[in-house]
């Protein structure tokens, strides 16, 4: 564990309260994710029949996603140290997606992931900049936050050139600002408070672009629970301007903000009654699809996107519900 016994770093204290608070909430996330896996192998041993296909897509899933916890989890437990490295900060984002939605589990609270930009290549330590995310997300959740963002952005005006990326932290209530310790750890060049907004600057190592008419463009709602699915879906939408928020399961919606111009819903999504409780928040009008087949019950109306999809099969499905302007 950390060395508290200096005293010399403004940091540590709060990151080791931080892991008290939350790791009980992880210990319970990875053992729903490891249940599958040994549930379904043990039945296949028993039986010598071995996994089915849909059960080998489940365990592999599931151990993928207890690895990428138990990963990070143990980064962040480790102390406030690394050398930056490049990086491309919108991949990594989704990469530990579920980690940091389990950051605040235990309030109960929601995370969701918003990326304007298709990629942000950035120098930065992963190490300590897990553990700003982590004490950030979980401060702000003991504050009474209970709809948590992360966004990854590109100031400036739309259509603009910049050598700059903004990754915020966005709660209708946060806790104490990060000390320049950990800012300077992470490899941002500037950190900032505005109101409900916490946000680290870094320096880019190629311009990106400020997507054009940011507000104008459609707002996606993505859920899809194969991670590796949802991560191409999300890029795609993104790379043909589309905003796009993706989860992993609907109560992740929660923490959307902003009009939604459509929801894109897997067959799992669409066919649970949770659904209608989306609806009835967004709006019983906003258009939606769902990929794969759904079973009952189903709004026979909305459109269906086989899987195996590709990613033109896709762009051609969101224009039918959301044509870009």
């Amino acid at each position: 564990m950390l060395d508290l016994s200096t005293g010399a770093d403004p940091f540590a204290e709060r990151l080791e309260r931080a892991l008290r608070h939350a790791v009980p909430s992880f210990v319970h996330r990875l053992n729903n994710a490891l249940a599958a896996v040994t549930g379904f192998s043990s039945v296949a041993v028993l039986s010598g029949a071995g996994l089915a296909p849909d059960r080998t897509r489940v365990v592999s899933e599931q151990a993928e996603r207890a690895r990428t916890l138990a990963r990070a989890l143990s980064e962040v437990a480790k102390p406030s140290e690394g050398s930056c490295e490049p990086l491309d900060l919108v991949e990594w984002l989704r990469r530990i997606e579920d980690f940091l939605d389990g950051c605040v589990e235990a309030y109960p609270a929601t995370v969701a992931l918003e990326c304007e930009l298709p990629a942000a290549p950035v120098r930065a330590a992963t190490r300590p900049l897990l553990q700003a995310l982590f004490v950030a997300l979980v401060e702000a959740a003991e504050e009474g936050a209970r709809e948590l963002v992360v966004a990854v952005r590109a100031p400036g005006d739309p259509g603009s050139e910049g050598s700059a990326v903004e990754l915020a932290v966005r709660a209708g209530r946060l806790g104490a600002p990060l000390p320049g310790c950990i800012v300077e750890r992470c490899g941002a060049t500037l950190a900032r408070v505005d109101g409900p907004v916490q946000t680290l600057v870094f320096e880019t190592l190629a311009p990106v672009r400020t997507p054009a008419a940011r507000d104008a463009a459609p707002f996606v709602v993505v859920v899809e629970r194969d991670p590796f699915l949802r991560e191409l879906v999300e890029q795609v939408l993104v790379e043909h301007g589309y905003r796009v928020s993706a989860h992993e399961r609907l109560d992740g919606c929660a923490a959307v903000a902003g009009p939604v111009s459509a929801l894109l819903l897997d067959a799992i999504a669409a066919s649970t009654p949770a659904v209608g409780g989306l609806l009835q928040r967004l709006g019983a009008a906003t258009p939606a699809a769902v990929m794969g087949r759904p079973a009952a019950p189903f709004d026979a109306t909305w459109p269906q996107l086989p899987k195996p999809f590709r990613p033109g099969e896709l762009i051609e499905c969101v224009a039918g519900l959301v044509p870009m302007r």
